[in-house]
């Protein structure tokens, strides 16, 4: 399952990776792992994902509090 999150500063995705553990990009870059994809929609949540336009704005732009606030898909891949 991959899910995604379009901001002003790109996409947000939270993929799977071949090793079981949760990568966060943005765009194609990657931003972090986490053993679950509920870390890394918490640190987009409270901007410290690893993107710097996303993590030290101030603008008032929504944040998705939680993956229910994602859009969800199938693998990578997967139509």
């Amino acid at each position: 399952m991959i899910w995604t999150y379009p901001t002003p500063f790109g996409q947000f995705s939270i993929r799977p990776s071949d090793d079981g553990r949760h990568d966060l990009y943005i765009g194609d870059e990657l931003l972090a792992s986490y053993d679950k994809p509920e870390e890394a929609a918490y640190d987009v949540f409270t901007q410290t994902s690893g993107c710097y336009e996303w993590d030290s704005q101030t603008a008032t732009i929504e944040h998705p509090a939680d993956l229910s606030e994602w859009t969800q898909s199938g693998r990578v891949g997967e139509r």
